[in-house]
């Protein structure tokens, strides 16, 4: 599993074009980590270099936010952040975006509902270093 060490927000912005530019239709990233590890902010960086223009900001109450893309082969990017949710079996619709051919799809939380995941999400692991460095972990 490839890790990458992340020591600055340019850094971060780096990770997120080379992530950027591998999405395509149907892509669901799932983001894994602790709070303040950088899941949101990455999320925001992958949909700037997207070219979304819209102010990210994490739907932690709504749980899902989807936001259009224009200029690349899919149409809308999907933000989805299941802090909050409780009922691992309320399942919200969520299948209807995930690893749908016109969306890409950022998950925080997946592990709350893993078994609805496509299996070739791809996942990413934050961790926060003592540091203050950001290790990111990558699996299928």
């Amino acid at each position: 599993m490839p890790e990458t060490v992340i020591k600055s927000l340019e850094e971060l912005n780096i990770f997120a074009r080379v992530l950027s530019a591998e999405l395509a239709g149907g892509s669901v990233v799932a983001l894994a980590g602790d709070l303040g590890s950088g899941k949101t902010t990455l999320t925001q960086l992958v949909a700037k270099n997207l070219g979304i223009t819209n102010n990210l900001t994490s739907p932690t109450f709504s749980l899902l936010k989807v936001y259009p893309v224009f200029q690349r082969p899919f149409s809308k990017f999907c933000h989805i952040d299941l802090y909050r949710l409780d009922d691992k079996k309320n399942r919200l619709g969520l299948e209807e975006y995930l690893g749908d051919s016109e969306t890409v799809c950022f998950v925080e939380w997946p592990e709350k509902i893993k078994n609805i995941l496509p299996p070739n999400t791809v996942w990413l692991n934050l961790k926060t270093r003592p540091d203050n460095t950001r290790l990111i972990a990558r699996s299928l």
